[in-house]
C-alpha cells in the first residue's frame, strides 16, 4: 500500500511540474524553462565529451548562442539541414557548409534596398574580362559582360605617301596603320593597308575625322575631299556628300579637315579620296594629314 501511494505521490509530482514553469536561478520562472545567470555567465550547455559544445551567454547589451568549442555553428531546417554556417573563422556560408569569405552565398542573392561596397567590387559569374562591362541584357535586370562600343574599333593613320591627282580623275589617301605619325594606332587592327580603309568590325555609330593636306596648287585649281565606301545599309545613306571643297585661288598649301558620324555595318569599310575638277594635277596626302575614328555605340 506505502509503495502505490509513493508511485502515486511521484506522478502527481512530475504531472505538476510538467504543468508549471521551471527555473534555474531564479524562483519566478516566466516561461517554461527560465535560466537566470549572473552579468557575463554561460547559461545552457548542449555538449558531447571531448567534442562539440554549444552554449547561450547574455549580459546587459547582447546576447548569443554558438559553439563555446572550435566548431562551426549551423542555423538548421528540414531535418538537421544546415541552412546558415558560421565558420570560427568568422566566415559565413548560406546553403554553403564550406564558406572561403566573409558572407559566402551558394545561390541566388536578392536585396530590395541598396547595396553599398568598398573599394573593390569582384564578380565572377558570365565571362568576366579585362575591359568588359557589365550591362544589363533584358528588362528584368539580368546583365552579362560585353566589352564597351568603342573597345578595340579606335584607329589614327597616317600615310605612307602622296596621292597626285590630275583633272577629272580621283585619287585614294594613301592611308596605312605602318606609317609613324604622332600618336598613331590601331587598336582592333580593323583599318586595312591594302585598301587604304577603315573595316567596321561591328554594327554601329562611328565618329570620323579627316585631315589632308594639299600642295602644288595653283590659282585655278579646285576639287573636293570625298570619302568612298564599300558597303550597303546604313552606311550608304548616312555618309556626307562633298564633304569639303579646295576652290580656285586658296594659297596652297593648305590643309582640309572635316568631321562625320555614321551608321556601318561589320565589314562595310570606308576610305578617303580626293577628286580634282580643274587643271593641272595636285598633290594630297602631305604633312598634317591623317585619319581616325571610333565606334560610338
Amino acid at each position: 500500500m506505502k509503495k502505490n501511494a509513493l508511485v502515486f505521490f511521484l506522478s502527481l509530482s512530475a504531472a505538476i511540474t510538467q504543468a508549471q514553469n521551471v527555473g534555474i536561478g531564479t524562483n519566478i520562472p516566466g516561461t517554461k524553462l527560465t535560466v537566470v545567470t549572473p552579468v557575463f555567465n554561460f547559461g545552457m550547455e548542449h555538449s558531447v565529451v571531448g567534442g562539440v559544445s554549444i552554449k547561450s551567454y547574455v549580459n546587459t547589451d547582447i546576447g548569443q548562442i554558438g559553439t563555446f568549442s572550435n566548431h562551426p555553428f549551423d542555423v538548421m531546417a528540414n531535418n538537421g539541414l544546415a541552412q546558415l554556417r558560421v565558420m570560427p573563422n568568422g566566415f559565413v556560408g548560406i546553403n554553403s557548409v564550406n564558406p572561403t569569405f566573409q558572407l559566402d552565398v551558394n545561390g541566388t542573392l536578392r536585396t530590395t534596398g541598396k547595396a553599398t561596397f568598398g573599394t573593390d567590387v569582384q564578380i565572377n559569374g558570365g565571362t568576366p574580362a579585362n575591359k568588359k562591362v557589365l550591362t544589363a541584357s533584358d528588362n528584368l535586370g539580368n546583365a552579362s559582360w560585353v566589352y564597351p562600343p568603342a573597345y578595340n574599333t579606335g584607329f589614327r593613320v597616317y600615310t605612307t605617301g602622296s596621292t597626285a591627282v590630275t583633272i577629272g580623275n580621283t585619287g585614294t589617301i594613301l592611308f596605312n596603320n605602318t606609317a609613324f605619325g604622332n600618336g598613331h594606332f590601331d587598336d582592333g587592327a580593323a583599318f586595312d593597308n591594302t585598301i587604304n580603309s577603315y573595316v567596321a568590325p561591328a554594327n554601329g555609330v562611328y565618329q570620323f575625322n579627316v585631315s589632308v593636306g594639299i600642295a602644288n596648287g595653283n590659282a585655278v585649281q579646285a576639287g573636293e575631299i570625298t570619302v568612298s565606301t564599300n558597303g550597303t545599309g546604313f552606311l550608304a545613306s548616312n555618309l556626307p556628300g562633298t564633304t569639303v571643297m579646295f576652290k580656285a585661288g586658296d594659297p596652297y598649301p593648305e590643309t582640309l579637315g572635316f568631321s562625320f558620324l555614321t551608321k556601318m555595318d561589320a565589314g562595310s569599310s570606308i576610305k578617303i579620296q580626293i577628286y580634282q575638277t580643274v587643271g593641272g594635277t595636285v598633290t594630297a596626302g602631305v604633312s598634317l594629314t591623317q585619319f581616325s575614328g571610333v565606334r560610338v555605340y
